[in-house]
């Protein structure tokens, strides 16, 4: 296969095809090669050395969340708590991820891909974000899937909805007057 000119939107497209195919090799031989019980382990995607508060450690992509971790300390970020998360410039001289939580007052982690060169750092970079975004669209997915399983529920009227709950309370009001 011919590479296509550097610079253009085929560049883009045919380098992100390539981290999803090696972030899939990766999972498919994580899971064969597996002989791990707990389900925290099982769900791990992707992993990359980086540092955080001026500490050295591991992240760790889950289907749970991020977690970066050292040996004396560790930051947990679920999904749920992961507003948005933004990875810095190629041109930028270290290769960064940001991801802020959904609180206002709660402070954004900032990670710092560590590696050998900028290349390779910015390479893990990109894999790692290639897997948030896999992550996060799975996640609206899956997401608004319920929503529609929900109203389908409330229109056939299988699901609990208000009106079950004003006839429920309109049984106990009348069975004490009745007698």
């Amino acid at each position: 296969m011919r590479a296509p000119p550097r610079g253009t939107a085929d560049e883009a497209f045919a380098i992100a095809k390539g981290f999803r195919r090696a972030a899939e090799e990766r999972r498919v031989s994580l899971s064969a090669s597996s002989t791990m019980s707990s389900s925290s382990e099982t769900d791990y995607l992707y992993r990359f050395r980086a540092r955080q508060d001026k500490e050295d450690g591991q992240c760790d992509i889950t289907a749970r969340g991020i977690r970066w971790w050292s040996g004396s300390s560790s930051v947990w970020l679920p999904w749920s708590v992961i507003a948005k998360h933004e990875v810095s410039p190629k041109s930028h001289p270290k290769a960064m991820l940001r991801l802020s939580r959904s609180g206002a007052d709660e402070k954004a982690v900032i990670l710092t891909i560590l590696e050998a060169n900028r290349e390779r750092a910015y390479a893990n970079l990109m894999q790692a974000k290639e897997t948030i975004n896999v992550v996060v669209k799975r996640r609206k997915k899956h997401d608004n899937q319920k929503k529609r399983a929900l109203e389908t529920k409330k229109k056939n009227g299988t699901g609990d909805d208000d009106d079950d709950d004003d006839h429920h309370g309109e049984e106990k009001a009348d069975a004490p007057g009745g007698s």
